[in-house]
């Protein structure tokens, strides 16, 4: 067999990589133009959504690692080279995965007020914020189905499809979150219920673009036959594996998002004008998740072709380039928190004084970025070796640490609000630390050997 230089792993890498930036870039830049159009409102009004997304978020968070459970899954036949499981993989997690969506989504609709209660007490904020979540979350469902639309193409090492279905739906934001909020000719001009209505817009044409690029003659599946009926019985098993690998990764993407509640709840208590820099501070902060989206993605799609193949050569190799490129991603968005983050700042917001805090929160990340991008690597590594209980333990661990020091320096010691940025940095580290040591401990690069 020829051997694969390192020119050919790097192909794969950026293959992989690249369209997951490229999308990132895109969702960014979509988000960005529609927090600019919300900048132009009032500040109240840049809560007001910033609340109502941060439950939605929680939702996407979950059901996204429900996906990402499907991926590796399906990648591994991919190694196989077996695609008609994959097929049905995706199958069954739509029949498994889609009515615990809606459930969701309903519950969460039920009890809007009082969750949105956990971040605020403010009765304007909650009654603006409750019309606009319940709006969200009566279409929730669809973020669901995008996430396992998104896992079928990864689990083939594709990211591209996902990046072109990205990249339509942003357009459909921009587009409908301009008529929408403000307006044009006879239609529009609802504020904020404008703003919600083009995100769900974009969702519906997301799921249903992504449906058909997988389904349609030429589509993903195109000559994979499938000896299994539509109706055939999903495989308990398999079900079991989707669900012990996807659920670590939802409860782990949704620590954060469950944090930032009773985060946002203490930044509030140094007043509105802080949360919405804080809002406006995350936004300008994508611009360095752009660059760093793809490791995470890449580091467990790669490993568990690698893993499928039992290409143990191939798996460390994997390893070391995506952490070499990954370093470099690390300086390159520590320079643009430096130097490039005002500019994003003012395209977002004509208002000096939020400029003048959130280039704060800025400041204090760019000593965040090393563990933030590296453990993506290692992480990846950790969850495709059979340990994927692993990065859900850290990751509540620290966030648990994030949301005590929060707590702590500002609703209890009442520190200048830099201290609360500065207990971003210490979660950070300490789950960076943790898992590299534990990926030693547990011979993580040994895996496919030691299988052998």
């Amino acid at each position: 067999m020829e051997e694969i230089t390192n020119k050919d792993i790097d192909r794969r890498i950026a293959r992989i990589l690249f369209p997951i930036m490229l999308e990132y870039a895109l969702m960014m830049v979509s988000s960005i133009i529609l927090t600019s159009l919300i900048g132009r409102l009032a500040v109240d009004d840049i809560s007001v959504y910033g609340l109502s997304t941060r439950i939605s978020n929680i939702y996407f968070a979950l059901f996204r690692g429900m996906g990402v459970g499907l991926m590796i899954l399906a990648a591994k036949a991919f190694g196989q080279g077996n695609k008609e499981r994959c097929r049905w993989l995706q199958h069954q997690a739509y029949e498994t995965i889609m009515p615990p969506a809606i459930l969701m989504a309903i519950v969460a609709y039920i009890f809007a007020r009082p969750l949105l209660s956990i971040m605020t007490k403010d009765a304007v904020l909650l009654d603006r914020g409750v019309v606009i979540l319940k709006m969200m979350l009566i279409f929730m469902p669809l973020q669901a189905l995008i996430g396992l639309n998104t896992a079928a193409f990864q689990s083939f090492g594709n990211t591209k499809t996902p990046m072109i279905i990205a990249a339509t739906g942003n357009v459909i934001a921009i587009i409908a979150g301009f008529i929408l909020i403000f307006g044009i000719g006879g239609i529009g001009g609802f504020g904020l219920r404008g703003a919600a209505m083009a995100q769900i817009i974009s969702w519906a044409g997301m799921a249903l673009i992504g449906l058909v690029l997988i389904y349609n003659p030429k589509g993903l599946y195109a000559g994979v036959e499938s000896n299994r009926s539509f109706f055939a019985k999903p495989d308990g098993n398999d079900v079991k594996n989707i669900y012990k690998t996807g659920i670590p990764v939802a409860l782990e993407n949704s620590y954060w998002n469950v944090a930032t509640v009773y985060i946002s709840r203490v930044i509030l208590f140094y007043g509105s004008s802080y949360y919405a820099a804080y809002q406006l501070g995350l936004q300008a902060e994508g611009f360095c998740d752009v660059l760093s989206a793809g490791f995470m993605t890449g580091a467990m799609t790669l490993s568990s072709m690698a893993i499928g193949a039992m290409d143990d050569n191939l798996y460390r190799r994997y390893y070391k380039r995506l952490n070499f490129f990954c370093l470099i991603v690390c300086f390159l968005t520590m320079g643009f928190l430096c130097f490039g983050s005002r500019p994003i700042l003012r395209i977002m917001t004509d208002k000096e004084e939020l400029i003048v805090l959130a280039m704060g929160y800025l400041f204090a990340m760019v000593f965040s970025q090393i563990p933030q991008h590296m453990a993506k690597v290692i992480s990846g590594f950790i969850r495709t070796s059979g340990h994927e209980n692993f990065p859900m333990i850290v990751s509540f661990l620290g966030i648990v640490l994030r949301v005590l020091l929060v707590i702590l320096f500002g609703e209890i010691l009442r520190l200048d609000i830099v201290f609360v940025w500065w207990a971003f940095n210490a979660d950070l580290w300490f789950r960076y630390i943790v898992s590299i040591i534990y990926g030693k401990r547990k011979r993580v690069l040994d895996y496919i050997s030691d299988m052998a």
